[in-house]
């Protein structure tokens, strides 16, 4: 951990006794709900850059197609009489035509398929990225209404070991600290705790219904816990982190696992449903300091 990151874990150590601007609660924290969208924002702008160059991508590239039928269909035609000076002349201009184009035409064809080609990938790549952010946003926006003394990060990077990973969302508190993987799957999901796989089963708005594989959330979460449990301990932190697949979009959900929720609402209502003080607000302070400082190293 960088020098700075030492020294403002330190500082958030000490109790706050001064704050411009913002109301002191009695245990001597900032009574405010702190919502770090950073990261959602950022991904915000890639989405509507990939949004804004696929579109643009795909126009010009289908442009440059049609334009190569155009030029086939709309090259020059001989309307003089046959055998005429005139006819000669216009039959040269067509002959000289055909033949600039055929160098021209298949490279401006091929050019603007890549384009195009391209352009679709990038708007896929919007449209994968937008689901995502979608049910990303929708819990932080639940999760937003949650009393002041719980604090709210969205979009947290791990790296530890050459193993990195990112954290939907993460709400800390002194009752606790809830780790939530964020699915926006529609359909009906299948899959147990354990499974390398889920399955996702969609219907497609001709009434076909089709089948996707999809990685074991709660690994993934399970996961993400374990790295930054081992990033906390490093910091002096030993505190249990709960972890939460949190699905917001999906029809059904059959699983055998207690660490799947089926809403947004399911997720802040399980929140709010521990009492005991677990961390005071000195390691509260630190806590924050360490997961301010995995914030600025994605920067």
């Amino acid at each position: 951990m960088s020098f700075f990151c030492k020294f403002r874990n330190f500082f958030l150590s000490i109790p706050v006794i001064i704050s411009e601007g913002n109301e002191i609660s009695p245990s001597g924290r900032k009574k405010e709900m702190k919502t770090n969208k950073y990261s959602l924002e950022s991904r915000k702008k890639q989405a509507n850059t990939y949004k804004f160059l696929g579109a643009i991508l795909f126009i010009i590239g289908t442009g440059m197609f049609l334009y190569t039928g155009a030029k086939m269909i709309l090259e020059p035609q001989i309307t003089a009489e046959l055998g005429t000076s005139e006819w000669h002349n216009q039959f040269n201009a067509m002959q000289s035509y055909r033949q600039s184009m055929e160098q021209i035409l298949p490279f401006i064809a091929v050019g603007g398929m890549i384009i195009a080609g391209v352009g679709d990938v990038l708007w896929k790549k919007y449209k994968t990225l937008s689901t995502g952010l979608y049910g990303e946003e929708l819990v932080s926006y639940t999760l937003n209404s949650l009393p002041n003394e719980y604090t709210l990060y969205n979009n947290i990077p791990l790296e530890k070991d050459g193993k990195q990973t990112e954290i939907d969302t993460l709400v800390v508190s002194k009752y606790g600290i809830f780790l939530g993987e964020v699915k926006n799957y529609k359909g009906q999901i299948s899959g147990n705790e354990n499974d390398l796989t889920w399955t996702q089963i969609k219907e497609s708005s001709g009434g076909k219904c089709y089948e996707n594989t999809i990685k074991n959330p709660v690994k993934q979460a399970k996961f993400q816990t374990y790295l930054l449990s081992s990033i906390l301990k490093e910091n002096g932190l030993n505190y249990y982190i709960h972890p939460y697949v949190v699905f917001v979009n999906a029809e059904d959900i059959c699983t055998d696992s207690e660490l799947v929720l089926r809403s947004e609402n399911e997720f802040h209502n399980t929140i709010l449903s521990y009492h005991d003080t677990r961390i005071s607000n000195k390691n509260l302070n630190k806590l924050e300091g360490v997961i301010e400082c995995l914030k600025k190293s994605e920067s």
